[in-house]
């Protein structure tokens, strides 16, 4: 369509009291919806940074259990370190996946390729 097109309604449209659609108001729809979904994204990514940060700060000390050696503690304070600062990629990946999965209804068609994946390795 030609951008004359859109600014011009049809007779019929005129008389129910319709305006005139211009390509700028179908560009200020896309950004707004843009704008929900890297807010939607964004906040997700904010959960599930913070999720992997406290899991990152609490799980490996207990699992490890306590410290036999100056090495021991040293590796541990390694694990959490790359843990804490791995939080926020690993948050893009699962903040991507679950809205994905919430955007696209396939969670039927995941659950399947995981449960294939996990089969297979």
């Amino acid at each position: 369509m030609v951008a004359s097109d859109l600014q011009h309604l049809t007779a019929d449209q005129q008389q129910m009291g319709g305006s005139p659609v211009t390509s700028e108001t179908t560009t200020e729809r896309v950004d707004r919806s843009r704008g929900a979904e890297l807010r939607t994204l964004a906040i997700l990514w904010a959960v599930f940074t913070i999720l992997g940060v406290v899991f990152a700060l609490i799980v490996p000390h207990h699992l490890m259990g306590p410290s036999a050696s100056n090495t021991m503690t040293e590796v541990e304070r390694t694990f959490t370190a790359f843990s804490v600062a791995s939080a926020p990629v690993a948050a893009v990946v699962w903040a991507l996946m679950v809205y994905s999965l919430l955007r696209w209804r396939r969670l039927e068609l995941a659950i399947f390729c995981a449960a294939r994946a996990y089969a297979a390795g």
